[in-house]
């Protein structure tokens, strides 16, 4: 129990970190990452440059009726607007950071984008 609240306590000090060294940029930053966990609707990705490990919403669960999903433990594919998008677990992405420091949420100040 202890230790899982250490981990998640560096985690949340590397965001903060982070945030705050990067806020007065204000522009897109590029970088890669890989793919750690794959959900129902998102996946999550850790990006090394950063040492960030951050959760991506691939589509809202609300939409899981009209989108052709298929799912299993190493990857998910899905269909919306005739774009068909398929990850892998481990496979290497661009994505895009994009930090929002007018949130209240610490979790809503970054947000990712897969390029």
């Amino acid at each position: 129990m202890y230790e899982k609240r250490l981990k998640k306590f560096y985690r949340k000090q590397r965001r903060l970190e982070f945030i705050y060294s990067n806020q007065e940029i204000n522009q897109i930053q590029q970088t890669t990452g890989y793919i750690s966990k794959i959900g129902d609707n998102y996946i999550r990705v850790y990006i090394p440059q950063f040492q960030l490990d951050e959760k991506v919403l691939l589509f809202h669960h609300k939409l899981k009726n009209i989108i052709s999903i298929e799912k299993n433990e190493t990857s998910i594919s899905y269909i919306y607007e005739q774009n068909k998008y398929y990850y892998q677990l481990y496979q290497k992405i661009n994505i895009e950071l994009f930090i929002l420091s007018q949130e209240e949420n610490l979790m809503e100040k970054i947000k990712i984008m897969i390029v």
